[in-house]
């Protein structure tokens, strides 16, 4: 493959596993886990340079929650 398709063919990948988190998550949600639980399945599926840590998120759900959203 020459280096421009090569390019092309990561940011897709990039852009799809956006898509694959958040249908990660819907599917969780709608089969019954709590919403933890999903958004944390969701998380799996982001790459490493862009994925929040366990605790990161738990604290940004709890901010969320309290903050009435």
């Amino acid at each position: 493959m020459d280096p421009l398709a090569n390019a092309m063919e990561q940011e897709i990948k990039k852009k799809l596993a956006l898509f694959e988190c958040v249908r990660m998550v819907l599917v969780n949600h709608v089969a019954g886990k709590p919403s933890l639980l999903a958004v944390d399945a969701g998380r799996k599926m982001l790459p490493m340079d862009n994925k929040p840590t366990f605790a990161t998120l738990d604290s940004w759900i709890n901010k969320l929650i309290t903050a009435g959203v």
